[in-house]
Parts: structure tokens; C-alpha cells; sequence
């Protein structure tokens, strides 16, 4: 197999280019992920430190290996829900809703731009990598 010039980045011609699959599991286990250390930030002087365990738990088991860690953007989908919920829990408050509508909205959309670019990317296998 010829071997690609390292640094063009390139597949060797007749290779095949491979890429990331959307696996929806482990995506949503990341969002779990997220939008549990959200709640957990955000309402720390009060129900926070109860949901703190159990979102540490649920990293360590992704973290662990027993899911795909792919889906890590999903987290940045949980944290911006996160905010949403918020913005839309104080729409009627005396507190002024948008800088959580905001953040939500921003937080989602990089969560949305992140894994467009990571599950288009094509995989480049260890040998193609230059040894520098």
C-alpha cells in the first residue's frame, strides 16, 4: 500500500475514506451528561449538591469505556438545555430570561457546528500519521 505524504494529510489513492457514525446512545448519554452537571451548577445553593453524585457517576460510566466516547458533543447540547430550561422557567420572574435563552441558544448551536465538523471528518488510521 503506497504510503501518503505526511504532510498533505491525505489518503493514499484507492484507500477508503472512513467516518465517525452517529450512534444515538451514546450521544444521548452525553447530553445526560451535561444537562446533569448544568442542573447541578445552577442550582447548587439548593438541590445541586444531591444531583452532583449521581452526575459524577453518570460520567464515570461514560468516561469508563462502556459507551462509544463519540458522542462527547452531546454534553455541550446538555449544558445549552440546560439554560433553555432556565430561560424559560423565569420567562414570567422578575429576573430577566434572556442571557439563559441566550446562552442555550449559543450553546446548542456550537454543540450542533461541533459534531457536524467531528462526524464529517474523515478518520485518519494511526499509519497514515507521519512519525516525527
Amino acid at each position: 500500500m503506497p504510503r501518503p505524504d505526511p504532510h498533505s494529510g491525505a489518503a493514499p489513492s484507492g484507500a477508503a475514506v472512513q467516518r465517525r457514525r452517529l450512534l444515538p446512545g451514546p450521544y444521548l448519554g452525553w447530553t445526560l451528561v451535561g444537562s446533569l452537571w448544568g442542573f447541578s451548577i445552577a442550582g447548587i445553593l439548593s438541590i445541586g449538591l444531591f444531583i452532583m453524585p449521581v452526575a459524577l457517576a453518570v460520567t464515570v460510566v461514560m468516561c469508563l469505556g462502556y459507551t462509544r466516547p463519540d458522542g462527547w458533543p452531546g454534553a455541550l447540547g446538555g449544558i445549552g438545555l440546560v439554560g433553555l430550561y432556565l430561560g424559560l422557567a423565569n420567562r414570567g420572574a422578575s429576573a430577566n430570561p434572556w442571557p439563559f435563552l441566550i446562552a442555550g441558544i449559543a450553546l446548542i448551536a456550537v454543540c450542533a457546528l461541533v459534531s457536524w465538523r467531528w462526524y464529517t471528518r474523515p478518520i485518519r488510521p494511526r499509519h497514515w500519521r507521519s512519525r516525527a
